[in-house]
């Protein structure tokens, strides 16, 4: 057991070992995931049912774990079962997803591994159409949320200038891979607002997205920032091939898409996120010469709110985050 648990200590994975009903062993990744170590409890605590009367070794299994969403692959060490467990996007802070949808990411998420393994070709088409799948889903997921009242919202203090520069460098990659430029228009120091760090994330990734999407080789696209004491603007412009007068009055309503243009969900993502804040959003786009999309945040002061030291790191720990987000633009060398 000594030397199963020095390897899986090491593994950047999540890891848990059982022995008879008990979990004997957890990494420091799982321990991570779970928000405890759960060394000494009972398995059934822990792991679904159905995946404790498996018999034998098994390869891999969509399951529930503390009610996040995973991927299971399970095998034997000797007297002990080994678990590496996988946690499907969204993360525990995001929107959990219906039973139908999860499990189709799942045998997604399952099947690009599986291909990986076996050196497919197709294997970063299929993990592409896994992060495809998923911000569609967390889209109709906010959407819904939205509607109902029940979106998690949780304001904290956030230099928004060094947030968008730090999603900036890693999406310039991305854009020059298109041959497209992109333009930073960001105030320099810090940049302090209140607000709800993963949906601003969402918003921006929809934003992006939709510009890098309209544009052409040799396009730009430019982020700007601009604040006031009264309010922050962040603006989204592309040169790309613009919008038609009479579809601009549909874009803002969900599902309202045209061929080429995706699900019709990321518009009135952008809007519904900016109207929880207080903001609104406007759009102006000319055909040719391409759309410029303006959101207005309020600046609230709201006494007690944590300010967030860190930015997210999209080359790294969040790397999952950014795929989902601009799966529709991603090229085969993003994903393997």
């Amino acid at each position: 057991m000594e030397t199963a648990a020095a390897l899986f200590r090491a593994c950047d994975s999540p890891m848990l070992c059982t022995q008879g009903t008990r979990v004997v062993f957890a990494n420091p990744a799982a321990v991570t995931a779970l928000g405890e170590d759960p060394t000494g409890q009972s398995a059934a605590a822990v792991l679904p049912e159905r995946l404790m009367k498996l018999q034998g070794k098994l390869g891999a299994a969509s399951a529930k774990i503390r009610n996040r969403d995973a991927v299971v692959t399970v095998s034997r060490a000797g007297l002990f079962r080994a678990y590496s467990l996988r946690f499907l996007l969204p993360s525990a802070r995001a929107l959990p997803l219906p039973e139908p949808q999860w499990t189709a990411l799942a045998n997604l998420r399952l099947a690009a591994e599986q291909s990986m393994e076996n050196g497919d070709e197709n294997a970063a088409q299929i993990l592409k159409s896994y992060y495809q799948l998923h911000r569609w889903f967390l889209n109709v997921a906010t959407l819904s949320a939205l509607r109902d009242g029940t979106l998690p919202f949780q304001r904290g203090e956030l230099d928004c200038a060094a947030f968008l520069r730090q999603m900036e460098k890693s999406l310039r990659p991305l854009a020059e891979r298109r041959e497209i430029e992109l333009v930073m228009g960001l105030p320099e120091g810090e940049c302090l607002l209140a607000l709800d760090e993963t949906l601003l994330e969402r918003m921006m990734m929809n934003l992006l997205l939709n510009a890098l999407q309209g544009c052409r080789k040799g396009g730009r696209v430019r982020l700007g920032l601009a604040v006031s004491e009264e309010a922050a603007v962040i603006t989204v412009q592309d040169t790309g091939c613009g919008i038609a007068p009479e579809r601009l009055s549909g874009l803002f309503s969900a599902y309202d898409s045209h061929p080429g243009s995706g699900a019709g969900c990321g518009l009135p993502t952008v809007m519904g996120i900016a109207r929880l804040h207080g903001g609104d959003v406007l759009l102006d786009s000319t055909p040719g010469y391409g759309t410029a999309v303006i959101v207005t945040l309020p600046r609230v002061s709201l006494p007690g709110l944590t300010l967030r030291s860190e930015t997210p790191d999209y080359d790294g720990a969040d790397r999952a985050r950014f795929l989902s987000g601009f799966a529709d633009a991603l090229e085969t060398e993003d994903l393997i």
